[in-house]
């Protein structure tokens, strides 16, 4: 009830236990609508809590201890003599209770020795021994001699029975000196936070309601622009100024936080920050949405210490409410300031990006900006997604899923890595497959966000921008592989809609994206259309009909025969290819791979066969482009000379697609079109030969019937 009560005298909405209820508008209008100070909220805060107040140098404090009382009067050669005694040593005689000698040593600023009294007396060695730890690494101005402790001590009404090590007294007065240890810590600052940051979390015996408000005051007077209030606050020997560390400032907090945790109050103190600082949770400067650069940081660096706190501390953030605005916490918030927010990173990673509402507000802008990212008339894009932003939200997600993030920012091409015909033919295919393994989740995570990572990198894509400032890889890679992953890994983050990420695709106007999320054989239909449209400025409708139509067009041919002899340069199409070629031909180990339709995102090998070699065909119509194709072939095979093939279905495959005419009527193969050699047609239909046709039954038909079947001559297929 003391929280309940504190916090109605600082805010105007209505608290019930640990929930927030929205006030009815009838009742808000008969409450309190002034704008308080942090000072005043701070004194409300606390003017229930006793413990507190006896520490405090007052004047009536001050009365209880300086007063005297005559003990006796004389009179000499005219004069009179007094003879006085404190009032507080007449009424106690040689023993004073602990509170009056704790709350003068406080009131003299000797919060030290003050403390020392306190855990004495409750015999907590533990935290004795912390804060003797402390006195040895730190120098304390105000501090009384051990023996002066000592003597104290011995002058203090003791609160166990002399001699009697389980007696204990009223668990009242302990719980009393146990705040007031607390209050001593407390109001020594800065410099005692380490050991009240022990003494929250092992001692049981203190009132964490009333501990709790004394650290919200603190806490209060810590973020106020008073300079002497926060100089006090803080602790002697420290000075306030712009440039102070707001991890310094918030110290009360991570004690608060501390309590919160250990005592298992952690909604009661998050409400009580809410609302006797609602403006430094929100980046408000004196109320309003507006801020500089040095309270922005400062804001940052408060609500991170909250979340750093415990996992439930974000779900207990998003919950509360803004005092003027009436709204949930996040939807309070400016759209810079959800911007900072949103990525804000503790240890282990960006806790809010995982929480409904935030997720929802980035899905939202970041599905607004891919739209209006090719609109022309589109304004402010740039300002309301800014690449660092973008570029941080990507490596939020990677951190979240626990990828292997410090590996896709140092691998490359290694100039050692075994490869095949040079000319870095194999590069596509060993950074996509290392982005593929760095990518891959802990299974411990919840998964990729592919729903914040496919719009994030569409978007980057688009402005031409590196996905990260020091990454080698290429924007297009890491996006081409989580999508690549978002449309066939089973594990996938929450909430991910396929296909809003292919309407994204479509309106980012970023083809191989689509294709790799889309995946089976319209995504290879897509990536061997985007190769076209990449490499020679096709359009789409043109690069689609090419790949399906069953018939080589005739201007393709002769093309072909105008650059017979042109050098042939690999290129990165080229290299796009080769990686489709191995990962939907060369990668065929099962005769069920051959009828994919039961088995989703697998394509028919001799399809993609077909598919792959016109899209070569078309990049480079020139007969070297098709023997240096064949050679890469040759090594991939392991085809050597006389020998056959151990990958006998991969052959198959090429086989099917090389030899076979295109159509029943048709008489014209792909093998022909490219001018591919006779040597190396023989060698694919020999290792497939028993596992198919070698080839096809019209071409065996016509050999048999042109051959001269008489004795003793043969016919050789």
């Amino acid at each position: 009830q003391i929280i309940v009560d504190a916090l109605d005298s600082i805010s105007s909405l209505d608290y019930l236990g640990e929930e927030t209820f929205y006030s009815k508008k009838e009742k808000v209008k008969m409450k309190r609508t002034e704008r308080l100070s942090h000072v005043e909220k701070s004194s409300r805060l606390v003017r229930d809590c006793e413990s507190w107040s006896n520490l405090d140098d007052t004047k009536e404090n001050r009365a209880l201890f300086e007063q005297q009382a005559p003990l006796s009067i004389s009179i000499s050669d005219g004069r009179m003599c007094v003879f006085s005694l404190r009032s507080r040593f007449i009424q106690n005689g040689r023993a004073t209770p602990f509170k009056q000698v704790v709350s003068w040593l406080s009131q003299a600023e000797d919060f030290v020795t003050a403390t020392s009294i306190a855990l004495g007396m409750l015999r907590d060695d533990d935290s004795l021994n912390e804060l003797k730890a402390l006195e040895r690494r730190e120098s304390f101005e105000q501090r009384s001699d051990d023996s002066d402790v000592e003597a104290l001590l011995e002058s203090i009404v003791p609160l166990y029975p002399q001699g009697s090590l389980s007696l204990r007294p009223r668990p009242s007065i302990i719980t009393e000196v146990a705040d007031m240890t607390i209050g001593c810590l407390a109001k020594g600052g800065l410099i005692l936070a380490t050991t009240l940051d022990f003494f929250l979390k092992k001692n049981i015996d203190y009132d964490h309601a009333r501990a709790c408000l004394m650290l919200v005051s603190v806490l209060t007077r810590c973020v106020s622009c008073n300079k002497s209030v926060v100089e006090k606050a803080m602790g002697s020997g420290y000075e306030f100024s712009d440039a102070s560390q707001p991890n310094d400032l918030l110290w009360a907090l991570r004690s608060l936080l501390a309590l919160g945790v250990a005592r298992d109050y952690l909604s009661q103190v998050i409400f009580l920050v809410n609302a006797s600082m609602p403006d430094e949770l929100r980046c408000n400067k004196d109320g309003k949405k507006q801020s500089t650069p040095i309270f922005m940081n400062f804001c940052k660096a408060m609500v991170s210490t909250i979340l750093s706190s415990s996992a439930k501390a974000a779900p207990l953030l998003m919950s509360q409410v803004d005092e003027n605005s009436r709204m949930r916490y996040w939807e309070s918030l400016s759209h810079s300031v959800q911007l900072e927010f949103s990525l804000i990173r503790v240890p282990k990673d960006s806790p809010l990006l995982r929480e409904p509402e935030v997720r929802k507000w980035a899905l939202d802008c970041l599905d607004d900006c891919v739209k209006r990212e090719t609109d022309p008339i589109a304004t402010n894009v740039f300002q309301k997604m800014p690449n660092e932003w973008l570029q941080k939200l990507c490596e939020a997600c990677l951190v979240n899923s626990e990828c292997d993030y410090e590996r896709i920012l140092t691998y490359g091409i290694d100039d050692s890595e075994p490869g095949c015909c040079g000319e870095g033919a194999t590069d596509y295919f060993i950074e996509f497959q290392r982005t593929l393994q760095a990518l891959s989740t802990s299974y411990k995570s919840d998964g990729l966000d592919f729903g914040l990572m496919i719009p994030a990198l569409l978007i980057l894509e688009r402005r031409d921008c590196l996905w990260n400032g020091e990454a080698i890889v290429s924007t297009r890679r890491v996006l081409d592989a989580v999508c690549h992953m978002a449309g066939r890994q089973k594990k996938s983050g929450p909430g991910f809609d396929g296909a809003k990420a292919m309407q994204q695709c479509a309106s980012a106007r970023i083809v191989s994206a689509g294709a790799f999320l889309c995946g089976g054989k319209n995504g290879l239909i897509l990536n061997c259309c985007d190769v076209l449209i990449q490499e020679t400025g096709i359009d789409m409708d043109l690069a689609e009909l090419y790949i399906m139509n069953k018939t080589l067009r005739r201007e393709i041919l002769s093309k072909r025969e105008d650059k017979i002899e042109q050098p042939f340069v690999i290129t990165e199409g080229h290299k796009k290819t080769l990686w489709m070629i191995s990962e939907y031909i060369l990668n065929v180990k099962t005769f069920g791979d051959f009828n994919p339709s039961h088995l989703r995102g697998k394509v028919d090998p001799v399809f993609a066969a077909q598919a792959c070699l016109r899209t070569w065909l078309y990049l480079s119509p020139s007969k070297n482009s098709t023997a240096w194709l064949v050679h890469w072939l040759q090594k991939q095979l392991e085809i050597d000379d006389g020998e056959i093939s151990p990958k006998r279905l991969p052959c198959a495959a090429l086989t099917r697609a090389l030899v076979w005419p295109a159509t029943e009527k048709s008489k014209e193969t792909l093998a022909e079109g490219m001018k591919m050699d006779n040597t190396f047609l023989v060698q694919l239909a020999q290792s497939c030969h028993g596992l198919i046709e070698s080839i096809p039954r019209q071409k065996a038909e016509e050999i048999i019937s042109r051959a001269d079947l008489k004795p003793g001559k043969s016919v050789s297929v």
